[in-house]
């Protein structure tokens, strides 16, 4: 007998969907996830892999979602957020590690990543939110077919790179510069971030030659040299001393790879003669309408005393990273190393009361001078990289940006980092994380199911730098003035 295509295609979508349904009434009652379920249901309705039933009659796994959500009423608490079981998060991050715990204890999560046997688990169409740590993992996907379907947000926008590559960053600041001629005293970019130049442009590779040709001696760390990529944890990083200049001054402009030549900062505030940074969170809670977020993080201290003439770089380096690789080559024991890691972050609050106790700084720097300062930078830096980000209604990003303070309470922009490391090496670091994760989680689903924003944002620790939503200069939250904006 003959049946017409069409038909055969109403007929697996309607099976389809009966199946769903029982299994839905069956184990997502219970929380239990998609990824939980019966091998056979699994390879009989083949749900979410590319190569399915409905693929190839045009049928996606957006198409999986809406059919979901048409079936699933969300139900919400109080705050008109959803319950946690209506919290379906499809996450690459595991159980026993902070981001994951708190993932974990505060959403329904309908993935196991570490059961599946590829880098592709099978996406369940109730994830309603994307929390993945690698930030290129959309890059096989289509939007709107494949994932982040209506109802879904992601936590990576792309486009991110222009933020957290530092090559990027020099391009991007050179060029946003020229925005303020003429208006340096709302933004200079050589009192954002230090005097950096790029190696791969002959021009700027000349002028850093040109300025080791001149120093006769070496008085001290003048300069680094690092990989402009999105590399982070004190990878391709270099002070430059004798030795390494000898050998740069022999190679010829450009360079081949993306080297940039970096002022270095040497009059550091120093806590106990060691040096510190501060790493601080810039989260773009939503692109359109733009929300930008900042939120405290710790002062990270270095694991040696401050030596200008050292060139070890657990001298003039302080991410966490360094601190451990550190420790290693020095046989601490477990207790020693915890202790020491411990010690290694504080607190804005404690770092204040410290420079307080020193007489540098008065009672109202924290909020009216540190916090203000980073929120004003972490302005510009989304704004100087707006064109490059993808204008999307339902992405989101967590950045790490990493700030020094010097002698004369002058603040310099470092770096910014994708997926940042968000870890608990001390009670108080634990708990702020962690609260830090299930916050951001709490406000992606009030932006998601349009609940009173800035009635969850009193509640948190995020203060915001920018909103969209506002009229005027009220988006600016006080931080830009109007010659400023």
């Amino acid at each position: 007998m003959y049946f017409p295509r069409n038909f055969l295609v109403l007929c697996i979508f309607a099976v389809n969907s009966l199946l769903i349904y029982i299994y839905d009434t069956q184990s997502y009652s219970s929380g239990e996830s998609l990824q939980s379920s019966s091998p056979n249901f699994r390879k009989l309705v083949n749900l979410s892999e590319p190569n399915n039933h409905f693929a190839q009659y045009g049928l996606s796994y957006c198409d999986e979602v809406a059919e979901y959500q048409k079936r699933n009423e969300v139900v919400f608490d109080r705050r008109g957020l959803p319950t946690k079981e209506h919290r379906k998060v499809f996450t690459s991050y595991s159980k026993g590690k902070l981001v994951g715990d708190a993932l974990w204890n505060n959403t329904n999560v309908v993935t196991d990543w570490g059961a599946s046997r590829s880098n592709r688990p099978p996406i369940s169409p109730s994830a309603d939110m994307f929390f993945i740590k690698r930030e290129f993992w959309y890059k096989r996907r289509t939007i709107g077919k494949d994932f982040l379907c209506e109802g879904q947000r992601f936590n990576h926008i792309i486009g991110n790179n222009y933020i957290g590559g530092k090559k990027h960053t020099v391009a991007q600041i050179q060029k946003y510069a020229k925005y303020y001629k003429g208006r340096e005293h709302c933004f200079d970019p050589w009192k954002v971030m230090p005097y950096t130049l790029d190696m791969t442009d002959k021009n700027q590779c000349k002028e850093f030659l040109e300025i080791l040709k001149s120093q006769n001696t070496f008085e001290g760390i003048n300069w680094m040299i690092k990989l402009g990529g999105n590399i982070h944890n004190g990878k391709g990083v270099s002070p430059v001393d004798q030795d390494l200049a000898n050998k740069l001054l022999n190679k010829t402009c450009p360079f081949k790879y993306d080297y940039l030549a970096q002022r270095y900062i040497k009059n550091p505030m120093l806590i106990h003669n060691r040096k510190f940074d501060f790493r601080t969170y810039l989260v773009i809670a939503n692109m359109d309408p733009l929300i930008v977020l900042y939120h405290d993080g710790f002062i990270r201290m270095s694991m040696n005393e401050y030596d200008l003439n050292s060139n070890d770089k657990s001298t003039h380096l302080t991410n966490l990273k360094v601190a451990q690789k550190t420790m290693d080559t020095r046989n601490f024991t477990k207790s020693e190393q915890e202790m020491l890691l411990k010690d290694q972050s504080w607190s804005y609050t404690h770092l204040h009361n410290y420079l307080m106790n020193l007489g540098l700084v008065g009672e109202d720097w924290l909020d009216n001078y540190l916090r203000k300062k980073l929120k004003e930078n972490m302005f510009h830096i989304v704004r100087m990289n707006l064109d490059k980000l993808m204008k999307h209604p339902q992405v989101f990003e967590l950045f790490g940006l990493d700030f020094l303070l010097d002698t004369d309470l002058n603040l310099w922009y470092i770096e910014a980092n994708l997926t940042p490391s968000i870890s608990g090496t001390s009670d108080e670091k634990r708990e702020l994380n962690t609260k830090l994760i299930s916050d951001l989680v709490d406000i992606e689903y009030a932006l998601m199911y349009k609940a009173d924003l800035d009635n969850i944002l009193e509640d948190t620790n995020f203060e915001v730098v920018f909103d969209e939503r506002q009229e005027g200069m009220k988006q600016y939250a006080g931080l830009i003035s109007e010659e400023c904006v």
